[in-house]
């Protein structure tokens, strides 16, 4: 009965051992994830930033053709 409850135990605690390596890794992954996506979001505004001031520009010589 004492040899059962060990081995239960046991089972019990390597499988909590395996989830957290399985929730770090989980972790780590998202949190990659969420770094490449900043990067993504970093390069979208500057291209947005570059496009505003293409616009202004166009809009500045529109304004000097009238």
């Amino acid at each position: 009965k004492q040899e059962d409850a060990t081995a239960k135990a046991e089972r019990k605690y390597n499988n909590s051992v395996k989830d957290g390596e399985d929730l770090k890794g989980d972790l780590n992954k998202s949190e990659n994830e969420i770094g490449e996506s900043q990067l993504e979001i970093d390069k979208v505004k500057n291209e947005l930033a570059n496009v505003n001031k293409k616009l202004e520009d166009l809009r500045a010589q529109l304004s000097a053709l009238r």
